[in-house]
């Protein structure tokens, strides 16, 4: 290897660390924003008191996707449902737990 190509990889390599750098950092930024106080978008917001009027949001997260998706955890006459919905208010999933006397 010649300087130059030295000079290029060293170069390079400096970017990719200072990117990883940066993204850890605006990573750990936002969690402690989340940490402090959930907060839904207006319309995921909309969508899961149009969805559930009588359920008590207790955590929202956002789920790492390419596009933002909120996982919301809430009681509804004391049981636990968990609803995935789009930043746009689209309900994604809704999971809740049941026990055998809910079955048919």
């Amino acid at each position: 290897m010649n300087g130059k190509q030295t000079k290029i990889i060293v170069l390079v390599s400096l970017v990719v660390l200072l990117v990883a750098a940066w993204h850890v950092s605006a990573a750990r930024g936002r969690k402690g924003r989340r940490a402090n106080k959930p907060v839904l978008n207006r319309a995921a917001a909309a969508a899961i008191k149009k969805a559930f009027p009588k359920a008590k949001i207790v955590k929202v997260e956002e789920e790492p996707h390419i596009l933002v998706i909120y996982e919301v955890e809430m009681i509804r006459d004391g049981k636990e449902i968990e609803v995935e919905v789009f930043v746009n208010g689209e309900i994604l999933a809704v999971e809740e737990k049941i026990t055998k006397s809910d079955l048919p």
